[in-house]
């Protein structure tokens, strides 16, 4: 990520002067005065519509509170690449490292089979979202670390339910294609100023995906059939299926 450029006078941001630690490399309030990073915001409206969408329609509250933080991921983006705000940063940074803990959590319910220490999830959640916040470093590794969590336990549970676990498998090739575009932000940023907004579409598709999956286990524990939409062999959508 680049370092925040304060040269010019706090008048000329609507915001006033970013205060975030640092942002993408896209010119803050290059093509808008209300927008700090326009086209990094623009890039994160079709996670808004899809967080509300996937939530509106997913039924049961383990997976719904999953869906919850995912939309409110999208709302601390928005905020933060709009205002360029240190308190937007780190509500994004939090958010975003709670959903993947919660991921890991629901996850590892399916894998073991009853729910973890609820205790333990939120002492685990909540340190590492008060440290990772301010450090990059700590955040991507606490970010890892739940993202193996989640990688080891969805392992189990696909062989046990092998009809979805293809949805699991793209979502993670996607996960890693977006970790590489977010890394390689810090190596390329010269060459194109929008490469974040890139991240953001990657990384919509990678956890929708994961999100995706989840949903699949939970319909099917509950004894609904369900059946994988793709398209072009890619899956994107769930349809219940009838069984007479």
């Amino acid at each position: 990520m680049a370092t925040v450029d304060r040269s010019l006078h706090s008048s000329e941001y609507f915001w006033g002067v970013p205060t975030c630690y640092n942002d993408s490399a896209e010119p803050n309030y290059f093509y808008s005065s209300f927008f700090g990073e326009l086209v990094c915001t623009i890039s994160i409206l079709p996670w808004l519509a899809f967080g509300y969408l996937q939530f509106a329609t997913h039924k049961g509250l383990s997976v719904r509170v999953c869906y919850i933080f995912h939309l409110l991921a999208a709302v601390a983006g928005f905020a933060y690449h709009t205002t360029l705000y240190r308190s937007a940063q780190v509500l994004d940074r939090g958010i975003v490292l709670c959903w993947m803990v919660c991921l890991a959590y629901q996850l590892r319910e399916y894998n073991i089979g009853s729910r973890p220490n609820s205790i333990a999830y939120t002492l685990f959640t909540s340190v590492c979202t008060l440290v990772a916040i301010r450090y990059d470093d700590v955040h991507f590794f606490a970010f890892m670390v739940a993202l193996g969590t989640s990688v080891y336990n969805a392992h189990q549970v696909g062989k046990r339910y092998p009809m979805y676990k293809s949805i699991w498998d793209h979502g993670l090739h996607s996960a890693i294609v977006a970790l590489a575009i977010f890394k390689a932000d810090d190596v390329i940023i010269s060459s194109f100023h929008h490469f974040h907004s890139v991240w953001h579409i990657a990384s919509l598709y990678a956890t929708s995906l994961m999100m995706l999956f989840v949903s699949a286990v939970e319909a099917a524990r509950q004894g609904n059939r369900v059946v994988v939409k793709t398209f072009w062999g890619y899956p994107y959508a769930l349809e219940k299926k009838l069984v007479y």
